[in-house]
């Protein structure tokens, strides 16, 4: 399983100190001048102004814990040119060691150190895995201040600076690599399969939530229509009393019955006086 990180990038000002030299006053040498040259070359002449090229850089993006007949680590490096272009390679810590012992023997002063190895305990832990990255890192750029170096033949085949198109030594590594690959794509599908289930079975609760406030809604309007016809209704039949009312008063005074009814109202209270 991959696990990225963010490449590092060190500002080193790499230089030897000759502490001899230093109490003489002399001035400092650099890293170029301190490492030997490659056995049976020559020195360059002091009068040679010949333009130097910029060196191809190297980044390590991450790292790969692969399974095929046995459980291994390759880390995954960006190479860019200076002039554009770029490419990835993916090699193990074994390959950085077979590219440092090569390196010292080709060149007797090179002395850049790699990460210790770890023997007794879990090399894939992630913790150790991003201490060793950043080891690999630190040495990566080291050999990019060297110029002899950097142009090396090992240095060359190690980064693939001549064949871009093969990022592996090995077919049982890039075989190992499209597997996991292929892994990673299946767990991928399934938790993207799960996610999807997740979302349909969210929108269906929202749809249900919905149309449950729609009908409260609709129960809510209800209610007011029934109010106000119930309001129009009462009002309608208290109007309706009051004209039956009027209607029978416009009766009594036509035949002449209000006249009857005072005179009865004042008899029947003259007679409640004289009882008194």
């Amino acid at each position: 399983m991959a696990d990225p990180f963010v490449p590092v990038h060190l500002s080193v000002n790499w230089f030897i100190v000759n502490n001899s030299s230093l109490n003489r006053g002399s001035s400092l040498l650099t890293v170029d001048e301190a490492c030997s040259r490659p056995r049976g070359e020559q020195s360059d002449r002091p009068g040679n102004t010949e333009k130097e090229e910029k060196p191809i850089s190297a980044t390590l993006l991450g790292y790969e814990i692969l399974k095929e007949r046995e459980k291994f680590t390759v880390y995954k490096i960006l190479i860019k040119r200076p002039e554009g272009g770029s490419w990835l390679i993916f090699r193990r810590y074994a390959d950085f060691c077979m590219l440092s012992d090569q390196l010292r023997e080709l060149f007797p002063g090179f002395h850049q150190a790699l990460p210790p190895k770890r023997r007794f305990k879990d090399n894939y832990d992630g913790s150790f895995l991003e201490k060793r990255r950043l080891g690999l890192q630190t040495f990566l750029e080291n050999l990019m201040l060297h110029k002899h170096i950097s142009t090396s033949e090992p240095v060359t085949y190690f980064l693939s600076a001549d064949d871009p198109s093969s990022p592996f030594y090995s077919t049982e590594e890039s075989r190992a690599f499209c597997e996991t690959l292929e892994q990673k794509n299946h767990r991928l599908l399934r938790e993207l399969l799960e996610k999807q289930r997740e979302v349909d079975s969210l929108t269906k609760s929202l749809e249900d939530k919905e149309n449950y406030i729609d009908l409260l809604w609709r129960k809510k309007q209800v209610k007011i229509v029934d109010f106000v016809t119930l309001r129009k209704s009462e009002k309608s039949h208290i109007s309706f009393l009051v004209l039956l009312h009027l209607l029978f008063i416009s009766s009594c005074e036509n035949k002449n019955i209000l006249p009857t009814i005072e005179a009865s109202r004042l008899q029947t209270e003259n007679y409640s006086c004289g009882c008194c």
